[in-house]
């Protein structure tokens, strides 16, 4: 039975790529000069192509995926309040999902309440 304070934490591995993917993406779109490209034998090169060559589509980039990671934790507040979860769940969902995206949304949408819940 699942419970009206229901709250999932994706793997940790989630957490890892999400976070240093936009990590990555700020620093070579915004501080590009400031990476040690040096030390990615194999992707440092081309990292370092894309930072110099097309800094503006890596801004672009990067705002568009803040903005919808933004997107994702509202509507996950409204969905788990949809679902009738309690709102401290919903805003960890809410964080989460703004935090991690469709790694955290994906298990919301999932989440079926039991009618005893709801």
């Amino acid at each position: 039975m699942m419970s009206r304070d229901y709250f999932e934490v994706p793997h940790f591995a989630w957490w890892m790529l999400v976070i240093g993917g936009l990590s990555l993406n700020w620093v070579i779109a915004f501080k590009g000069e400031a990476f040690p490209y040096e030390y990615l034998p194999v992707v440092g090169q081309g990292l370092k192509y894309l930072g110099d060559n097309h800094s503006l589509l890596l801004q672009r980039v990067f705002i568009g995926a803040l903005l919808i990671h933004m997107f994702e934790g509202v509507y996950s507040y409204f969905l788990a309040r949809r679902k009738k979860l309690i709102q401290s769940a919903a805003m960890k969902w809410c964080l989460q999902s703004a935090i991690l995206g469709y790694a955290s949304l994906g298990i919301l949408w999932k989440y079926e309440p039991d009618s005893k819940t709801t």
